[in-house]
């Protein structure tokens, strides 16, 4: 049986710690779009209900200049747990209140 030296114990701990990072990043509106499997008119619409919320945005420069909305992935992984919030989103949204 081997032991793990120090090295190995160190490459473990940056291992898990960029893993950490990359798990919360914040999200792109494709990343979500994908992660969600919902239509970028979902995204749209939930956003601007108040229900997905933004975190805020990312401006990026190539030829021209736009800005990308980024979203939380703490958020998201709780709309991936409870995949009924989503469903009653679906049902009854917020554009169009109950009769």
């Amino acid at each position: 049986m081997t032991y793990p030296t120090q090295n190995t114990m160190r490459d473990i701990e940056k291992l898990i710690t960029t893993a950490e990072e990359i798990c919360t990043r914040p999200f792109t509106p494709a990343t979500v779009q994908d992660a969600l499997g919902i239509s970028s008119r979902e995204r749209i619409r939930w956003t601007r209900d108040g229900k997905l919320r933004p975190i805020g945005t990312k401006m990026i420069r190539d030829r021209r200049c736009f800005s990308l909305t980024l979203y939380s992935a703490e958020d998201v992984a709780r709309l991936l747990m409870s995949p009924g919030i989503m469903a009653l989103w679906r049902a009854r949204p917020a554009s169009c209140p109950p009769q």
